[in-house]
């Protein structure tokens, strides 16, 4: 965004309020695990679930289940991003080159 838009924007809002709620700290345990074992397979998922089941309901903001991939269509069709989902079945997370990087070699894409 251009500074001169922004600068407006924030004179159009001269008073803003902000509140924050501490929450105390959250410790997973047995009994959590137990309990919330059809929210995922690992318990790092079940603590993630349960995170942000209690920031949702603390913040009264409501959950967003759509995919990451989704978002980028959508947002690619708004036009807010330049570059639009060349290939469906290319992963978002790609593996990693396959040889060994060496500061000696010049980068093939370059």
């Amino acid at each position: 965004m251009p500074f001169f838009s922004l600068f407006i924007m924030t004179l159009c809002f001269p008073y803003n309020t902000c509140t924050v709620k501490f929450l105390p700290t959250f410790t997973p345990n047995d009994f959590l695990f137990e309990q919330h074992a059809d929210k995922g397979k690992d318990k790092w998922e079940i603590y993630a679930w349960a995170i942000r089941d209690i920031m949702s309901k603390t913040g009264n903001l409501e959950k967003n289940d759509q995919q990451y991939r989704e978002k980028l269509r959508y947002e690619t069709e708004l036009g807010f991003l330049k570059k639009g989902l060349k290939d469906e079945k290319k992963p978002l997370l790609l593996d990693g080159p396959k040889e060994s990087y060496s500061p000696d070699k010049k980068d093939s894409t370059e």
